[in-house]
């Protein structure tokens, strides 16, 4: 089953059961939510926004703004809007959604931890950095100590950690976050998994960024041929490895 395959399928699926059952019910509200998902792996993030907040209206109505699964919606839709470029409004809905995870979960709980690890990307790409460093070394030496060097939500702290440094000028301390990072994820999880190849294209920006120009090229190369062959020519995130190989080969990065 193809993208678009996949994404009719769920939408028949929602509107049968939406039908059937009515729109608050909890079958409805889950095929809404995987719709919702769905769209946003595959990297239509505005598609995915309008029901993303369908999902978090109805489980903030229905089950209470405490409520596990509403918290869960409320963390979809910051993370869209942050992958959107709508950081203000991320960070926004974050820093609500870390304070009600702290008070029911717990500081430590995996699930504020993740929240918290958002919150300091969204701080990040609104140009807050020192905050954004403060907060992603809390989340990423609390993960290695709870839930261990190899744990998903370590390595994606890691790797969230060597772009701040990035962005504060750090540039040879992300490089050597970034490779720890890349290798770990390519042992665990293959070259081609998209978190893999994602941790590869930051590395890449990094060594363009230090002057190491074709070590970049070439990773970049690796990539988008990746991205292609997994996702097709026409995916946003194959859009945006050509967009990142083509500004590296004339210069602009």
């Amino acid at each position: 089953m193809n993208n678009f395959e996949q994404i009719k399928s769920l939408e028949e699926r929602y509107k049968d059961m939406k039908k059937r059952l009515g729109e608050n019910h909890s079958d409805t509200l889950t095929a809404l939510n995987d719709l919702a998902v769905t769209l946003r792996n595959l990297g239509y993030y505005q598609e995915s926004l309008d029901k993303f907040e369908q999902v978090y209206e109805a489980c903030k109505r229905i089950l209470g703004e405490d409520h596990p699964e509403t918290l869960t919606a409320l963390n979809n839709l910051a993370t869209i809007f942050i992958r959107l470029g709508n950081y203000q409004e991320g960070a926004v809905k974050l820093e609500l959604l870390y304070e009600k995870s702290r008070r029911v979960y717990g500081e430590e709980h995996p699930d504020t931890l993740a929240i918290l690890n958002n919150l300091a990307r969204g701080l990040c790409l609104s140009g807050r950095y020192e905050e954004a460093l403060e907060k992603q070394q809390y989340v990423f030496e609390t993960c290695n100590r709870i839930l261990g060097g190899n744990d998903s939500l370590t390595l994606t702290s890691l790797n969230n950690l060597a772009a701040i440094l990035g962005e504060l000028g750090r540039h040879e301390e992300a490089l050597e976050i970034q490779k720890r990072v890349y290798e770990t994820r390519k042992r665990i999880f293959g070259e081609n998994y998209p978190d893999t190849l994602r941790v590869q294209g930051k590395l890449a920006g990094s060594l363009f960024k230090l002057g190491r120009k074709e070590e970049a090229l070439r990773l970049m190369e690796q990539v988008l041929a990746a991205r292609e062959q997994i996702l097709g020519k026409d995916h946003p995130e194959t859009n945006k490895a050509l967009t990142d190989l083509t500004t590296m080969r004339d210069g602009s990065f």
